[in-house]
């Protein structure tokens, strides 16, 4: 772990071209939403979609309401 607290895996970055007719609007929301860069409004998008994207596979091995259950368990325990 490094000293910012994050993992070695997470220190390393890529860059990404955002085209500038995205990047008004993405600074935009980025504000509205009360992000203090375009990365992080970004990386908490990315974050986001991956969960659901994660979220909906394993609706492949478990029933619409065992993942009901898991989520509704892991909110009373904080997680969510």
């Amino acid at each position: 772990m490094s000293l910012s607290g994050k993992s070695d895996k997470e220190s390393k970055a890529s860059a990404v071209s955002i085209p500038k007719t995205l990047l008004g609007g993405a600074e935009h929301l980025m504000k509205e939403k009360g992000f203090d860069s375009i990365s992080e409004y970004v990386l908490s998008r990315l974050r986001e979609d991956i969960s659901r994207y994660e979220a909906d596979q394993l609706t492949e091995y478990i029933t619409p309401v065992e993942l009901e259950y898991i989520k509704q368990r892991l909110k009373s325990l904080g997680y969510l």
